[in-house]
């Protein structure tokens, strides 16, 4: 499975969106939406704003011409007592990137923002109850690679003095965030940025 971390302010997102769409002429499946059978999203500044049924940062699907071979596959979810809404399965259909942009998280004591990511898998199963599979394409694979190259020429290494080991990229606003004293919060530790 091919994952990456980061840190990113509500600016980084737009940023980070419009490069995905620009560089892969791409589409964002909302999970979790209301609206049947997706939410699909065209526009990069929309999609790095778009919020769940329940008002959370939207996780989403990133699908493209590029490696989108077959339709994702969806399930209704109608919880208890709750709105009932439309699930992605992440490695069925499609391929498409699987992308949670960070939450912000802003109290009177403090403000903090937890990671986000981009993934994907290896291989994917054709649909629901069907055992064929078929490999991640190759231009899912090269797209990673150029994700991977944006992050790293836009943002730096964070650091855990609590785990002692490095942490998700953080980029531009984000950093600049973190040195005016908002928490970068990773899997329940605090990351700070890496002293050159």
């Amino acid at each position: 499975m091919a994952e990456l971390y980061f840190f990113m302010a509500n600016e980084d997102a737009a940023d980070f969106c419009r490069f995905l769409s620009n560089e892969f002429n791409c589409s964002y499946i909302e999970d979790g939406s209301p609206h049947l059978p997706s939410n699909e999203i065209t526009d990069p500044v929309e999609a790095s704003i778009a919020k769940d049924t329940y008002g959370y940062e939207a996780r989403l699907f990133i699908t493209s011409p590029l490696w989108t071979k077959y339709p994702l596959v969806l399930t209704k979810i109608e919880p208890e007592n709750y709105k009932s809404f439309w699930s992605i399965a992440p490695r069925y259909g499609g391929p498409a990137f699987d992308f949670l942009r960070s939450r912000i998280i802003s109290d009177e004591k403090s403000k903090r923002i937890i990671s986000g990511w981009i993934s994907d898998y290896p291989w994917y199963y054709l649909k629901r109850n069907d055992a064929r599979t078929f490999d991640r394409p190759e231009a899912m694979t090269k797209a990673f690679n150029t994700i991977k190259n944006y992050v790293r020429r836009n943002g730096s290494r964070t650091y855990s003095t609590q785990l002692k080991k490095m942490g998700p990229w953080v980029l531009h606003h984000a950093s600049d965030d973190a040195q005016n004293g908002t928490s970068l919060v990773h899997g329940g530790s605090e990351y700070t940025l890496k002293s050159k």
